[in-house]
């Protein structure tokens, strides 16, 4: 008997062993982990597990009181702009700053150990404005038949009884940046497709008004169904972006139900931090605590 292993509904493994290893998991983030029988011919049902892997751990030089709260603050400098441990008081000058909330585990002899609350990955340069807040959604063709629901946490949307093609759904605004033929990015968006309204099909864009055009897609799939699940997907532009005026789209052609979660998108080159477990804040003395990584840094104010 073969057993196939799945991590976000895409197969990593087919195994005979009833304990393996799954690797490259990214820190303090969730995942969906599935596994079915085969026998070469059937595969079973699939059972799955949602689990969410712990956050880095870092030592401070400070002594903080157990189970509190800290922020850290996350910076990337320009080779050669400020000597690294050299940074005046109140200067914390570099690019893609970042906030990252953490917790004291424990405090002994003038040090404490952190756990970061969230992926350290996230500090990608989000490019799509407001993603952190579904409530800065903007409806799309509102008066067209959908029925749309903002929380907190997703943007949820229902479209029924349509009989031809009608976009309906969410825009937001993206950064305007640089975006040019050629360019490479990552998107990434949590998606829920609820099964008790036929999904005819959608898809997520980056449309460039000013030309009229598209510079990147993709259509959403038919699922899995009443689960969270991520869709992420790479694409090229295929035209310059120079008016990025609600940019981001997710629409459904017709009919389905749907909520989506914060999305993000960045460039798909865009170094990722590579912090490891056990990162040190040391004083750098100008009153603040740091561990540096390359050009990269961790400040505790």
């Amino acid at each position: 008997m073969q057993y196939r292993i799945y991590k976000d509904n895409v197969k990593i493994k087919e195994t005979t062993s009833r304990q393996i290893e799954i690797t490259g998991l990214k820190p303090k983030t969730t995942y969906t982990l599935g596994v079915s029988a085969y026998n070469g011919l059937r595969e079973s049902t699939r059972a799955t597990i949602t689990m969410t892997t712990r956050g880095l751990v870092m030592t401070v030089d400070k002594a903080l009181p157990v189970n509190s709260e800290v922020e850290l603050e996350y910076v990337e400098y320009p080779l050669g702009s400020v000597p690294i441990g050299s940074e005046p008081a109140g200067m914390f000058g570099g690019g893609n700053r970042k906030k990252l909330k953490a917790r004291v585990l424990s405090s002994a002899n003038g040090a404490s150990t952190l756990e970061l609350l969230q992926a350290i990955e996230d500090t990608k340069t989000n490019l799509i404005i407001d993603a952190d807040d579904p409530y800065k959604f903007n409806w799309v063709n509102a008066g067209s038949g959908g029925k749309f629901n903002i929380t907190k946490d997703y943007a949820e949307l229902t479209v029924t009884d349509l009989t031809q093609d009608r976009w309906i759904g969410f825009s937001m605004d993206i950064i305007p940046k640089t975006v040019n033929v050629g360019d490479s990015f990552t998107v990434s968006v949590p998606v829920y497709i609820d099964s008790s309204v036929p999904c005819d099909g959608g898809s997520v864009c980056i449309k460039e008004h000013a030309s009229n055009k598209v510079a990147i897609a993709q259509n959403l799939p038919d699922g899995p169904k009443d689960k969270w699940f991520n869709l992420e997907f790479t694409k090229t532009a295929g035209v310059k972006l120079t008016d990025t005026t609600r940019s981001f789209y997710l629409f459904l052609g017709r009919n389905g139900s749907i909520k989506v979660g914060k999305p993000t998108m960045y460039y798909t080159n865009e170094a990722q931090s590579s912090f490891k477990d056990n990162a040190h804040l040391r004083d750098i003395g100008n009153g603040s605590l740091a561990a540096f990584d390359g050009y990269k840094a961790i400040y505790l104010k």
